[in-house]
């Protein structure tokens, strides 16, 4: 079990630790209310099924975040990338105050709509 990283962001009143996955969950949930992004997946960069959706880096007061994402057949892959990158940098800033320094996109896979229920999306290698 690895232990829990925390940026401090100091206030008039004293200091607020916000815990990474904090800003990952913000992260997670600005990047799948975009049109056309279908989901997250816990295949990033390569780790097993048990990696995580997010990944968040601190640089002092600045934080950088890896998302390993769906996206839905039928939308432009760039412009959806382009708005998660938008929505995921501008809710983790509104909701922090921290300087969002990158917001990396790993698109994994096409969502096909006859997909049914029980069948998984396919994933680029």
């Amino acid at each position: 079990m690895t232990k829990a990283q925390y940026q401090n962001v100091a206030g008039e009143q004293g200091t607020v630790k916000i815990a990474e996955d904090v800003i990952a969950s913000i992260a997670k949930i600005a990047a799948t209310e975009v049109q056309g992004a279908s989901g997250m997946t816990q295949k990033l960069f390569g780790k097993t099924p048990f990696a995580k959706e997010v990944e968040i880096q601190f640089y002092g007061n600045r934080v950088s975040v890896a998302l390993s994402l769906l996206v839905e057949y039928g939308f432009t892959v760039p412009e959806v990338a382009k708005n998660v990158q938008e929505a995921v940098r501008t809710a983790v800033q509104s909701m922090t105050g921290m300087h969002v320094e990158s917001v990396d996109i790993h698109v994994q896979g096409i969502v096909f709509p006859q997909a049914s229920a029980g069948d998984e999306a396919e994933i680029a290698d």
